[in-house]
């Protein structure tokens, strides 16, 4: 089975929007997680990783550009290009908001699916565009930030010349995930042999109560006992990929506002730093790819061969989980 860690890498609005007072967070605290001479950010992320060849995909959002200009992006994808990483595309409207132009004339919507096909096309052309002056090629994947895709988006990015999207998230289905239609947990063939959905992996775990939830596998909200119990059900069942999604900021607190002291979140640190030495120590079960790896002929083969089934996490991994989320809750107060 084929393994996907995502990182969707970007910047906060840091409630400026809200009141103009106050400043968009940029590269030190959401990119590279400085605290003190330390970065908890994609410095950290990439040293866990290489020391186990875990490859990684990084959804590098461009928006945040209407504030901060080429300079902040253009330092996180050169940094990521050094180190040889895969840069995909990733699009949160709602910096639009903080651009010249719409203050004094419109307000932009924070989810993709309120734009209309050719406004879709024109925001993927625009961050297409930018990330290729950065000097990042063979883009063929997308994520919409806040899962906030619909079927319009889709057809956007197959007509810009995108092989996949990975918006799709199973709990958030109809509510701002669009992609209203299709029930999926595994790659899917969306337009034949032209363009294909790659799903983040969901599961379903149970509460102390017998109540039953879909959960996304993110390294911060899920546990790595979790993490190992899906990817495992899911290789044993035959699914053909898993996608494990994170974020450019998940091993730091207080990241979204400039106010606020950070911390590390050594917990999940040490989630992640499990995950991929639990990979790299079973490579003849999962093979860790990145997005811009993939090719018709690799994603043909992969949604024929799909499993759609959405595995379900033993009780007490979950009760654990909660317990240390707790603690950890506490101890960050």
């Amino acid at each position: 089975m084929q393994v996907f860690i995502t990182v969707d890498t970007e910047h906060s609005v840091g409630g400026a929007i809200e009141d103009p007072a106050k400043e968009p967070v940029g590269n030190e605290k959401r990119i590279f997680g400085r605290i003190g001479e330390k970065y908890y950010g994609i410095p950290l992320i990439l040293d866990i990783a290489e020391r186990f060849n875990i490859p990684l995909t990084f959804f590098v959002d461009t928006v945040s550009g209407e504030y901060f200009g080429r300079g902040e992006m253009s330092a996180a994808s050169s940094f990521l290009l050094k180190r040889g990483q895969d840069i995909q595309l990733h699009l949160h409207p709602l910096f639009l908001n903080l651009s010249k132009r719409a203050r004094s004339a419109r307000k932009y919507d924070p989810y993709l699916y309120n734009y209309d096909l050719g406004e879709q096309m024109d925001l993927v052309n625009s961050g297409k565009s930018f990330l290729e002056s950065l000097g990042v090629s063979n883009l063929v994947a997308f994520r919409a930030g806040g899962f906030a895709a619909n079927h319009d988006t889709l057809t956007a990015l197959e007509k810009t010349g995108f092989l996949v999207d990975s918006s799709y998230n199973l709990m958030a289905l109809g509510r701002v995930c669009r992609l209203e239609g299709i029930k999926i947990n595994d790659v899917f063939e969306y337009h034949k042999e032209s363009f294909w959905e790659l799903p983040i992996t969901n599961f379903v775990e149970t509460s102390y109560r017998g109540l039953r939830a879909l959960k996304p596998l993110d390294i911060n909200g899920v546990s790595f006992p979790e993490i190992r119990s899906v990817l495992m059900q899911a290789q044993k069942k035959g699914m053909q990929a898993a996608v494990v999604l994170m974020h450019s900021f998940s091993f730091v607190t207080n990241s979204a506002y400039n106010s606020g002291k950070m911390r590390p979140r050594q917990r999940v640190i040490k989630r992640f730093y499990a995950l991929c030495k639990f990979l790299e120590q079973n490579k003849e079960r999962f093979e860790v790819r990145s997005f811009g790896s993939l090719d018709k002929k690799r994603l043909c083969k992969m949604s024929k061969n799909a499993v759609n089934i959405v595995p379900r996490v033993p009780l007490v991994w979950t009760l654990a989980r909660l317990i240390h989320q707790a603690q950890e809750h506490i101890v960050m107060r």
